[in-house]
């Protein structure tokens, strides 16, 4: 709630409830919304003349990222964070596509991802994680597995989903299984 911009005159003490599960979350830019987290809620305790602390519920209070959150400005963390992006070849630095199923079986999702896994051929330069349960797993009683296809060619891999979306349309899927691909997903949980 105090993250969302609101002035509360008098609070002198914020506290940031399992930063571990924006820490290690299944999502690559976790980190980077746990800083800008941090960043929000430091910025709502203690304004004006009154000195203000934030409190962070961690397992891991040794992390690096928590003990530079100490010491170093936002933007000196962030393009570090961006850094380590370039250096994985993730988005906006390379390109992923994120084949997305959701069922009432988990594991007729994760069978067919594994055939449009096996739709890749062996000799492409794309990088395939999964098939794997999402990272949330299950919503509203149906079952989300994903795909993720990366590569540091955005046109080999646009080139790759295209064939790939097309041969998958005509593969079998057991139940009311439906999939979707995302590009450069915003979210990939």
């Amino acid at each position: 709630m105090l993250t969302k911009g609101h002035h509360f005159p008098g609070v002198t003490l914020v506290g940031v409830v399992d930063a571990d599960a924006l820490l290690f979350s299944p999502d690559f830019r976790g980190e980077e919304r746990l800083l800008q987290l941090l960043t929000q809620v430091g910025g709502r305790s203690g304004r004006g003349t009154m000195a203000g602390n934030v409190l962070i519920q961690t397992h891991y209070p040794d992390n690096p990222l928590l003990k530079s959150v100490l010491v170093e400005p936002y933007w000196v963390l962030g393009a570090q964070l961006l850094k380590e992006r370039q250096q994985r070849g993730l988005p906006p630095m390379g390109a992923m596509t994120m084949i997305r199923c959701d069922s009432r079986s988990l594991d007729s999702g994760l069978e067919f991802l594994s055939n449009v896994r096996a739709l890749v051929p062996s000799s492409s330069s794309v990088q395939i994680i999964g098939p794997m349960p999402a990272g949330m797993a299950r919503r509203a009683g149906r079952y989300r597995t994903q795909l993720l296809l990366l590569s540091q060619d955005r046109r080999a891999l646009r080139d790759l989903a295209y064939t790939v979306a097309s041969s998958a349309e005509r593969l079998t899927r057991r139940g009311d299984l439906k999939w979707f691909m995302d590009v450069d997903p915003v979210d990939s949980l």
